[in-house]
């Protein structure tokens, strides 16, 4: 089982600096799994506990 944090702001280190506000981030084990906004990784990471 994995974590999905949620409703949190973003700042990523990619090449275009983005910002993600209302972001969330999908964690397995000590890995970013997925990143985006939340109301798009909810429903893609049901398996995983909120926080």
């Amino acid at each position: 089982m994995g974590y999905l944090l949620i409703n949190g702001t973003i700042i990523t280190v990619d090449s275009q600096r983005r910002i993600i506000q209302n972001g969330a981030l999908a964690i397995e084990g000590q890995d970013i799994v997925d990143i985006g906004k939340t109301g798009d990784l909810l429903p893609k990471h049901k398996d995983k506990k909120t926080d």
